[in-house]
């Protein structure tokens, strides 16, 4: 019966919503704890070195936005620009450590994602097959910002010269905004992501704006050497600690 009702609801939001084609979101981020701890640096005691870097993203949380423009088919996320002085030594460690420079695209009908980042002093595009995220579908239902929003829950993995690692990823979409796309270039759920947490960053929809008169443009990143993840995990397996 439950999954009946769903099916309902489904068809009466594709529906409702079908004449949305493109648009924007906006998403900002706050942290939910610690980026890093004792282990993460050295066994050394570094506490003010950690304190300084974990209140650096905290401080400069706010300051950071970002932007996701979609059309049917396409979305392209990254950071908004804002007159900031980055000689701020704290910003720059929040931009880092929160990896706010790299961008996201997605295909969704190409089965395509592109992301788009700097790592061992060369910029990269990485690219995957967007079906590689699995995704668990809940039944846990939430209220943001008015949607009825359901839960799904994932695992980012990564590999460097230190292992392979697992990073917990819970997104709460919703099927009445039936938009494949959210932050960071998670996607492919039957609903808007309205918020992400991966690891200790919760990133959550600020502005919604659908059907603007002037029509949506989607970029594509281009600069960059093009690599598959396979091959950019083999990269960082030789080079050092990455993307933890």
């Amino acid at each position: 019966m439950k999954i009946y009702k769903l099916v309902l609801l489904l068809l009466f939001v594709n529906q409702t919503f079908c004449q949305v084609d493109h648009g924007s979101i906006n998403y900002k981020f706050t942290v939910i704890d610690n980026i890093l701890d004792s282990t993460t640096i050295s066994k050394k005691d570094n506490s003010a070195m950690l304190k300084f870097v974990n209140n650096s993203i905290k401080k400069n949380s706010d300051k950071i936005n970002f932007k996701l423009e979609f059309n049917k088919n396409e979305s392209y996320y990254e950071m908004i620009d804002e007159l900031i002085d980055e000689s701020d030594k704290s910003y720059k460690i929040a931009l880092a450590l929160s990896q706010s420079k790299w961008s996201y695209y997605i295909n969704v009908a190409d089965n395509e994602k592109l992301e788009q980042k700097n790592a061992f002093g060369q910029n990269f595009i990485v690219k995957y097959n967007l079906s590689d995220l699995k995704w668990k579908l809940l039944k846990d239902t939430k209220k943001i910002d008015g949607y009825n929003c359901y839960k799904a829950t994932s695992v980012k993995i990564t590999k460097n010269s230190k292992g392979t690692f697992e990073k917990p990823v819970i997104a709460w979409y919703a099927p009445e905004i039936p938009i494949k796309f959210g932050p960071k270039g998670y996607g492919n759920l039957p609903g808007l992501i309205m918020e992400l947490q991966e690891g200790n960053l919760n990133y959550y929809a600020s502005k919604l704006v659908f059907n603007p008169k002037k029509k949506t443009t989607v970029k594509k990143p281009n600069k960059g050497k093009l690599v598959t993840k396979d091959e950019f995990d083999k990269i960082s397996e030789r080079s050092g600690n990455w993307d933890k």
